[in-house]
């Protein structure tokens, strides 16, 4: 089968987008039969576009009655009392919204204009046990994220496996109370960054000034539930109302146009070059190009790997005249190739070998690897596939620097590579798409240890 349609299925099945009022772009996951975002909430406005006051000073986060918001704070700590490894101590307010998000008191998560996107809510506690119910054992090892989690001594430890593609991260809460530097002064203090995540439960489970939280913790993989005072600043994750399941690309074969979401249970089906739909499945040609939703009557290969082929072995070796083959000569794996490049057949000149996988270089538009275990550094290979729109290879092990080819995409409407590995300076090449393609680099630089020189 051509490989670059199964890579079109994975976008439209893996993960989707939500935007916030504020046009913060959030990505989502499905899990069982919900759905999710994967990032905590960074919205500044109710839905009716008004402003959810940001709160600083301590006596008016501590003493407010009313809906408000905060970024975690970050004086001027004297670093030499911390080792290296307490890097949270070091992020700006921005740095740390674009990973952890803001902070909410239990006044915004209770107000009628509503914090989270059009058609999604705060969870409650049904929403919660739905979703740890479904992940079994130790789910919140399965919600946490793979780096980031500290002990109290700024150790790393206890990193989650996010197989559930929660992406569940430690940004902390601010108290309504405190008086962390001993200088008199009763503040409203922050605590316990890299070391828990902690997210509102629905006003459903306010009572008496205080509503349920939920907590992942870095030394325990389970999900805790403990009372939070209203005026307590916690993350805040959104599940959308209800699953509208169904196919939304209009180039799909089973197009629904009242669905909302494609969902892993209802896949985008498409065909492949030179097919057509049929009964609103996708057909795909096999690999003697015959069109069918019936994987069992594919065509298979001959003794000699040849697909479709009559090849018979002759004294070991195939007999690369036979028909189909013509005239072409074996390789040193048995087959038959119109050249031997490299002692055997590897992907032909219309196609670009990545992580032994062979992609069409002209049909091929889209390529998304997310969460895919990828290793090593960046094919350079891959800036010859120049039809690509949509690249993302984010949350994978890619070592090494950017390739300079990647400034070869110049289709591309999205990348993604952040949490990876990725090191070295940004190439002036890559620079220059992103600009031109308005393409921004958080998605490059978020959870890699490069150094962006771009002007």
């Amino acid at each position: 089968m051509i490989r670059n349609i199964y890579i079109l299925l994975l976008l439209s099945l893996s993960f989707g987008t939500v935007t916030d009022i504020d046009g913060n772009v959030y990505e989502t996951v499905e899990i069982g039969e919900q759905l999710w975002m994967a990032d905590n909430l960074r919205v500044t406005h109710y839905n009716d576009g008004t402003s959810i006051p940001n709160l600083v000073d301590g006596d008016s986060w501590r003493f407010t009655s009313g809906g408000a918001y905060c970024e975690y704070d970050n004086l001027d700590y004297d670093f030499s009392l911390c080792p290296d490894e307490c890097y949270w101590l070091r992020i700006s307010a921005a740095e740390y919204v674009a990973i952890y998000g803001r902070l909410y008191n239990g006044y915004a998560i209770s107000d009628d204009r509503g914090v989270c996107p059009e058609d999604w809510h705060i969870p409650n506690e049904d929403d919660w046990n739905l979703l740890i119910n479904y992940l079994g054992d130790n789910a919140g090892h399965k919600l946490k994220t793979t780096y980031g989690w500290y002990d109290y001594n700024g150790n790393p430890t206890n990193y989650g496996t996010n197989e559930s593609g929660f992406s569940g991260r430690p940004g902390g809460l601010r108290y309504n109370f405190g008086d962390p530097y001993g200088a008199g002064m009763i503040i409203s203090r922050y605590d316990w960054i890299t070391t828990k995540a902690i997210f509102w439960v629905s006003s459903e489970n306010c009572n008496n000034g205080s509503c349920d939280s939920k907590i992942l913790f870095y030394n325990n993989d389970y999900v805790m539930t403990q009372y939070a005072h209203i005026n307590y600043g916690l993350s805040i994750r959104c599940v959308q109302d209800q699953i509208q399941e169904g196919c939304t690309d209009p180039e799909a074969c089973n197009y629904d146009e009242s669905a909302l979401y494609s969902y892993l249970n209802n896949t985008c089906w498409y065909t492949s070059e030179g097919c057509e739909c049929i009964h609103g499945q996708g057909s795909v040609a096999d690999n003697c190009g015959v069109c069918d939703t019936d994987t069992t009557n594919d065509c298979v290969q001959d003794e000699c790997n040849v697909w479709g082929g009559n090849n018979l072995p002759n004294t070991g070796t195939c007999d690369c005249n036979a028909t189909p083959n013509g005239n072409m000569v074996a390789d040193l794996y048995g087959g038959c190739c119109s050249s031997i490049p490299s002692g055997y057949c590897d992907c032909n000149s219309e196609y670009v070998e990545l992580w032994d996988v062979c992609y069409n270089i002209e049909e091929t538009t889209s390529l998304s690897l997310v969460l895919n275990t990828l290793t090593g550094e960046i094919p350079s290979e891959i800036g010859n596939l120049t039809n690509l729109i949509y690249l993302n290879l984010s949350y994978n092990q890619l070592t090494g620097s950017i390739p300079s080819s990647i400034g070869n995409l110049t289709n591309l409407e999205e990348l993604s590579l952040k949490m990876n590995l990725l090191t070295g300076e940004i190439p002036q090449e890559v620079c220059d798409l992103i600009e031109s393609n308005n393409l921004g680099f958080g998605n490059i630089t978020y959870g890699n240890n490069l150094i962006n020189t771009c002007d």
